[in-house]
């Protein structure tokens, strides 16, 4: 069902539109006492510390949240849970946003890999930079995956590219910035799968002259 209200043009221009829906994050039975799980961050609700972003995701249980403190991390992600990720700028419109940032970045391949299990995952405040994809999926379904409040910059392919079936996804007050983009692959591209509600708001999606702002492969629903 059509349930987005969108308007773009080319990916030299703007995109959007509403309001940010945040969803609830199903918490499973916890094992180990530890709800929050932390990379370089300050913050009083830490109950464990961990040297890189892919050691926490791997100890947080479905349900927990992960807390990325200002700084650069250099990781190819891989997210196969229900989990809240903030970075230190979550909660923070990334349109026109100068601050201090939770940088993820690689030299190529993705930097955050959506596989079975992720469902319902928030990821908000990071900054996505480098590398050929910002944010993939390759396995689903990514049902209520929420990606708000992030800058995709430098990528040479795509910002986002989902790539397995969903149904109520929310991509919010994101910028997706294709200045440096070289190869295939177009700044938001749905590939060739149903998407049964997807909402796309208030987000910046501009440049790259080789491809389109938003881009719906083939027949599917959207």
């Amino acid at each position: 069902m059509l349930v987005h209200k969108l308007f773009t043009r080319l990916a030299t221009s703007s995109v959007l539109i509403c309001c940010t829906v945040i969803p609830a994050v199903n918490a499973a039975a916890d094992t180990d006492g530890i709800l929050v799980h932390c990379v370089n961050s300050g913050s009083g609700s830490c109950q464990d510390s961990h040297a890189t972003i892919q050691d926490a995701i791997n100890h947080a249980e479905t349900g927990e949240t992960v807390l990325v403190g200002a700084g650069t991390y250099t990781e190819n992600l891989t997210l196969n849970k229900s989990l809240i990720i903030e970075g230190a700028q979550f909660g923070v419109d990334a349109r026109g946003r100068v601050a201090s940032e939770s940088i993820v970045t690689a030299a190529a391949g993705t930097l955050v890999t959506l596989q079975t299990g992720c469902a319902a995952s928030l990821i908000d405040g990071f900054t996505f930079s480098g590398a050929s994809r910002g944010i993939e999926s390759t396995t689903g379904p990514i049902n209520s995956i929420t990606v708000s409040n992030n800058r995709f910059v430098s990528f040479t392919g795509s910002g986002l590219f989902l790539n397995d079936i969903g149904a109520d996804i929310t991509i919010s007050t994101n910028l997706i910035d294709g200045s440096a983009k070289t190869t295939s692959g177009d700044l938001l591209h749905l590939d060739t799968d149903t998407f049964n509600g997807m909402w796309i708001l208030d987000n910046w999606i501009l440049n790259g002259a080789t491809a389109t702002g938003i881009f719906v492969d083939g027949n599917r629903n959207v």
